[in-house]
């Protein structure tokens, strides 16, 4: 007696549907790019209960005839490829034919179609048997009906999420690929309300502010840059608008939206010393390859990718975005109603220092001519005299500040401390909170990030030095790494069975923090078993600035903040501290009129 079956093509279509078919999300994601491939124009999806009812996509695409109609529910019927060889150089979204058997294996399926030159037609199918065909009038283009979706997979269907989390899952879906194809008018309503709807006029801004919204939109930047087969063109937000996920980070290969964990982890760590931790970008990279350095058949639902050249994509998407970034200003503005919804009273920050600063501050536009400088600029003058502001008068030049073209940092006059704390400037735009932990930590971290960087072998002996213990295990790793410890200015000495003497620091380690510093490098070696300053110089470099930088409840002298402005001015990134928290906080002269009810 035989044991082993084939199984039917209703039996196998459904196991196929189980990795095809998930949610009604599946459905839509598949409908919607044979539409793409079809040179649609024109993608209208409208459902019912969030699709659990009712799925309708139409299109203005090339349609089809009725006997194209009905081959394209037999499994593994395609007319996007013909052989192996075509694998190798996939240009549409859809290419293995099973995604229609698949949906109507679990669904009841009307599907209404007409090709140019031929008579419309009409095929209905339930639970994958076709069970009407029919001539039937309609326009060029294709219009699919999905019913009653895992009616007859009431185990699928029970698991389905809420009505509300499919309709989201739906709508982010639709936006991105409304970004993967700007000229392709997209429209998405849920019981009669409109929830999508673009232009298809390949406005990358209007689309941008249809889908986050205009504030948003207002904010987005544009890079581009090629390499090796890549050419890469990113949209993406200023460090200014962040969100809670990185979901917001969309990957387009050759008009395809994928997931691809390695291009995220690039733009996320090109953005991490730009933006507090947990906190994302908004970001679209559209990629452009060929198709012979990647490989789209590797997911069920075709949503990701791979790479035959990860690291040099990696590379490219990295060293693009922090380019980018490293060109543009990056203050975050402050807006009355955040001050207001914080319980900050503008009375508190300002009574403490105006009596005693705002008088002693003068600005002034100096003219180009009287400045023996090749540096067209204007410049800020400090004199403690109390006398009106802006009044102009003869200048002291051996007081002036300029404040070269090159720099990104605004011109600003310095006008106190609140609560030792935060240091105060004000410009003709408004006023200036400056964080001075964050100020110092961003130049001590570039100034150590340098230093791991290029790590030298001469170090400093300690007078009395360190003892460190370790467990028997780790004292064999350290045993055998002392003298390559010495290669960076470690000098380590066994002075008993788990025993050690650290003997020497690097040079550029300052006494205070060299037991941490040491302590964080030899942690790194005995974890990962070898050490490699490259692996650790960012966190030791955010470690030994964070120890370094002065601290809440400090007071320091007007001479001591313009040194660390002056040296800020010279950081790569002087807006966030290495962790991205922001530097500078920016309060408009709007935004204070508005607080004062001076405007509306």
């Amino acid at each position: 007696m035989a044991h082993v079956l084939q199984l039917s093509t209703q039996v196998a279509n459904m196991i196929a549907a189980g990795e095809v078919v998930e949610s009604p999300l599946s459905v839509v994601k598949e409908l919607v790019e044979n539409s793409i491939d079809a040179k649609a124009t024109r993608i209208e999806i409208h459902l019912v209960e969030s699709g659990i009812t009712k799925i309708e996509v139409m299109d203005n695409g090339c349609g089809m005839s009725l006997d194209d109609a009905l081959m394209a529910f037999q499994r593994h019927a395609t007319s996007k490829i013909k052989n192996e060889f075509d694998l190798a150089r996939i240009s549409t979204l859809g290419f293995r034919g099973e995604a229609l058997p698949s949906i109507a294996s679990v669904s009841q399926v009307e599907l209404i179609t007409k090709e140019e030159g031929s008579d419309g037609c009409k095929v209905t199918l339930r639970a994958g048997h076709i069970t009407n065909k029919e001539t039937f009038p309609t326009n060029n283009g294709t219009r699919m009906i999905v019913s009653n979706l895992f009616y007859n997979t009431p185990a699928r269907l029970k698991y389905l999420k809420s009505p509300s989390q499919i309709l989201s899952q739906i709508s982010d879906l639709v936006s991105r690929l409304a970004l993967s194809n700007r000229n392709i008018k997209f429209l998405l309503t849920n019981n009669g309300q409109t929830i999508i709807q673009t232009l298809g006029n390949g406005d990358l801004a209007g689309l941008f502010a249809s889908i986050y919204g205009v504030s948003v939109a207002k904010l987005m930047n544009t890079t581009s840059n090629s390499s090796n087969g890549f050419k890469a063109d990113i949209y993406y937000s200023s460090p200014t608008i962040t969100r809670s996920r990185r979901n917001d980070i969309t990957l387009i290969v050759n008009g395809r939206y994928v997931r691809n964990n390695l291009v995220n982890n690039a733009i996320i760590d090109a953005y991490k010393n730009y933006i507090p931790p947990m906190r994302y970008p908004i970001c679209v990279i559209d990629l452009s390859v060929d198709p012979l350095l990647i490989d789209v058949n590797v997911h069920p639902q075709k949503m990701e990718i791979k790479f035959s050249l990860e690291d040099e994509l990696y590379r490219l998407i990295k060293t693009t975005m922090l380019e980018a970034l490293g060109t543009k200003t990056h203050i975050p503005e402050a807006k009355h109603t955040d001050i207001i919804s914080s319980n900050l009273n503008v009375f508190d920050l300002l009574e403490e220092e105006k009596q005693t600063k705002i008088n002693e501050i003068k600005t002034y536009e100096i003219p180009k001519e009287n400045i023996e400088s090749p540096i067209k600029n204007k410049v800020v003058f400090e004199e403690e005299k109390k006398e009106p502001l802006y009044e102009k008068k003869h200048i002291d030049e051996s007081n002036i500040r300029i404040i070269p073209s090159d720099k990104r940092l605004p011109y600003m006059e310095y006008i106190g401390q609140l609560h030792g704390t935060y240091l105060l400037f004000q410009n003709e735009e408004g006023l200036y909170l400056v964080d001075q932990h964050a100020l110092q930590e961003r130049i001590n971290y570039e100034y150590y990030f340098e230093k791991f960087s290029n790590p030298c072998k001469e170090c400093v002996p300690l007078l009395i030095p360190i003892t460190l213990t370790f467990t028997p295990a780790e004292t064999f790793i350290l045993e055998e790494n002392i003298e390559m410890l010495s290669n960076y200015g470690i000098i380590l000495e066994r002075v008993s069975e788990t025993g050690f003497f650290l003997r020497g620091i690097p040079t550029w380690v300052k006494p205070d923090a060299s037991e941490d510093i040491v302590e964080k490098i030899l942690y790194h070696l005995l974890c990962e078993r070898e050490f490699n300053i490259g692996n650790v110089r960012d966190s030791l470099a955010k470690m030994c600035a964070c120890k370094a930088s002065i601290k809440a409840n400090h007071a320091i002298s007007k001479e001591e903040v313009k040194s660390l402005m002056d040296e800020l001015d010279n950081c790569k990134n002087p807006f966030n501290c290495p962790h991205g928290r922001p530097v500078f906080v920016k309060i408009t002269s709007y935004e204070i009129e508005k607080l004062f009810k001076r405007t509306m």
